[in-house]
């Protein structure tokens, strides 16, 4: 009699709690930091810089810096990555993940200078995610419907 009292127990038990649907998933406990899509576009001609047939610079010409750093000694470790097909390549990077603002300085060649302005925040869908909420380029707000960003030079 004990026994079908536990059993009973125990399979009630198992039922409800497969039917009971988690609210707090398994997430991870780093947040990864939000990352930046973009090409960089001759304003011009409206082709790519970079990637376009007969570009008029080499990847190697971008490089990045924190804007605080002046004197450009201590340019961002974070990788400049080229993602996407052949014809659709873009470059990728990771924005600092600590701070929801932040300002880079852009530098293609010798002396090409922007600046980009950036704003982020964190959301749960389910898990806590950082979302790009603005993209200023030289004061400009850039928007995308693709996740890529143009950016005009």
């Amino acid at each position: 009699m004990k026994s079908n009292l536990f059993l009973t127990v125990a399979l009630c038990l198992l039922l409800f709690s497969c039917n009971k649907k988690s609210e707090n998933p398994n997430c991870l406990a780093v947040i990864n930091p939000p990352k930046l899509k973009f090409n960089i576009i001759s304003q011009e001609s409206q082709k790519d810089l970079f990637f376009a047939e007969s570009a008029a610079y080499q990847i190697s010409d971008l490089k990045i810096y924190k804007y605080s750093d002046t004197k450009h000694e201590q340019p961002l470790k974070i990788e400049v990555q080229v993602e996407g097909e052949s014809g659709k390549k873009n470059f990728s990077i990771n924005l600092d993940g600590a701070l929801t603002n932040g300002s880079l300085e852009f530098n293609i060649g010798s002396s090409i200078k922007h600046k980009l302005d950036y704003s982020a925040s964190i959301i749960k869908t389910p898990c806590p995610e950082y979302k790009i909420n603005e993209i200023k380029f030289n004061q400009t707000v850039v928007t995308t419907n693709t996740g890529i960003y143009m950016l005009m030079n």
